[in-house]
């Protein structure tokens, strides 16, 4: 018996189901805590792109010099 006999046999339709409800629960999670984050924490990321020597890394800046 070959593995393509053994692979053709089986019943592979529960994947994409299982999937699909892992996304579904995460995005819900996702969701949820965006939803229930104070409005100040909100803020101050939305300021972080437009701060004055903000670098994503503080730690590898400060390594360079």
């Amino acid at each position: 018996m070959r593995m393509t006999d053994l692979v053709s046999g089986l019943d592979m339709t529960v994947f994409p189901t299982v999937g699909l409800v892992i996304f579904g629960l995460i995005f819900l999670a996702v969701t949820v805590r965006v939803l229930r984050s104070p409005k100040s924490e909100a803020v101050h990321h939305a300021a972080l792109p437009l701060e004055e020597g903000a670098t994503p890394n503080a730690r590898e800046a400060s390594d360079v010099r």
